[in-house]
């Protein structure tokens, strides 16, 4: 038997936009449902609606794949919004 490909063309590029993702990545989860609303503006995208409706997977898509700093804010009636 022989190898049927190359398998350092599998593996991931660690380039500046590999870099530049994982920072999203990380701010993201700091930023995640109001916690760190200190972090806000330093964000590229806010997102802001009422609580359980999928703002966080949405926040972690984007800065996976776009590798955007995603911030998200949970509207909640008891709580001033920030």
């Amino acid at each position: 038997l022989s190898p049927m490909g190359n398998p350092a063309r599998l593996r991931v590029s660690l380039n500046a936009d590999y870099f530049r993702r994982i920072d999203a990545v990380e701010f993201t989860l700091k930023a995640d449902d109001g916690q760190a609303p200190w972090l806000l503006k330093d964000a590229d995208v806010v997102i802001v609606g009422v609580s359980r409706t999928g703002k966080t997977p949405l926040s972690v898509v984007l800065s996976q794949t776009m590798g955007w700093k995603v911030g998200n804010v949970p509207l909640v009636l008891e709580v001033k919004a920030p």
